[in-house]
């Protein structure tokens, strides 16, 4: 637990005494970012990104823009309301994720695209995932921090840059040699 007169240099002010219960070890990730030791980074759209189809790459920035936002959230956002904000950007982050998959397994259908069935196991196991996740975090037994936001990134990259760009190739070829 921090000590009393460690909490001047680690809470906004303005700080209510009846927050400081909420400072403890479960808050680390709070108490570093408001000593400047954690970072974390926002995801910048590029053209690189980009799938083809102006629907699906409207979704990926979308999508982009919720984890923005829940990257700010944590930066910026003030202790008291920090848990409820976190839990509704999260919940975001999921139903968006649902439905951002649905569409891109319609499309992939739609274009005969061969590993669609693969792909489909990549979302449902990552929609598994946040839904694990959103559990722990509504029981309180997972605090969204660095480590689950670089794995939301680390994913979300990955399978722009990688897994959808697979298709994205799938439909040029296919195209060409129509």
């Amino acid at each position: 637990m921090i000590e009393r007169d460690q909490l001047k240099d680690l809470v906004p002010h303005g700080y209510a005494e009846e927050d400081e219960r909420k400072l403890d070890t479960r808050d680390v990730n709070y108490k570093q970012r408001k000593k400047g030791l954690v970072t974390m980074s926002q995801i910048k759209w590029s053209d690189s990104m980009s799938v083809n189809n102006a629907v699906l790459d409207a979704q990926h920035k979308e999508w982009i823009a919720i984890y923005n936002r829940m990257d700010n959230i944590l930066l910026h956002g003030e202790l008291g309301q920090l848990d409820n904000a976190v839990i509704d950007a999260f919940k975001a982050m999921q139903e968006y994720a649902s439905y951002h998959f649905r569409q891109e397994e319609e499309y992939m259908e739609e274009i005969g695209y061969p590993d669609r069935v693969m792909h489909k196991r990549m979302h449902t196991d990552f929609d598994d995932q946040l839904y694990n996740y959103s559990k722990e975090i509504r029981r309180g037994d997972l605090v969204l921090g660095t480590e689950v936001m670089s794995i939301l990134k680390n994913w979300l990259l990955n399978h722009i840059m990688r897994e959808d760009q697979q298709y994205c190739v799938f439909l040029t070829q296919k195209e060409a040699d129509a």
